[in-house]
């Protein structure tokens, strides 16, 4: 089993892996604007982690 699958039937509509992208990102851009710069990175990471698994080869 693995950590994430994007073949998962779940991630199949696109509405779907836009948002599964989004939101880490969208957490990341507002925790940077807080101030807090270790978690506004994490978050970018994991943001762009799910980005590269869910759009690119």
């Amino acid at each position: 089993m693995r950590l994430f699958d994007p073949q998962e039937p779940m991630f199949r509509p696109l509405w779907v892996r836009i948002a599964v992208c989004a939101v880490p990102l969208m957490a990341s851009a507002y925790v940077f604007a807080v101030g807090y710069v270790l978690p506004g990175a994490l978050l970018a990471g994991l943001g762009g982690w799910v980005f590269r698994r869910m759009f690119l080869p």
